[in-house]
């Protein structure tokens, strides 16, 4: 069975760096992957991108470190 025509992937939709920092900073409470990803409607395996993302700014110093576990 051949594959629906007009189906095709979506193109990845991730946010650049300065809008997760400006996001980040104008939250007036804690800001998790969850609340970016809801933020910016990222679905899928694009959460996985952006997992990377926040990883590699963390690694940078772009975001401040992971919150501590209670």
């Amino acid at each position: 069975m051949s594959k629906r025509p007009g189906r095709r992937g979506k193109a990845s939709k991730l946010p650049s760096k300065a809008d997760i920092r400006k996001f980040v900073e104008e939250s007036p409470t804690r800001v998790g992957r969850r609340e970016i990803a809801r933020a910016f409607n990222i679905t899928g395996a694009d959460r996985v991108a952006l997992k990377k993302l926040l990883v590699d700014m963390r690694e940078a110093g772009e975001l401040g470190p992971r919150p501590a576990r209670r």
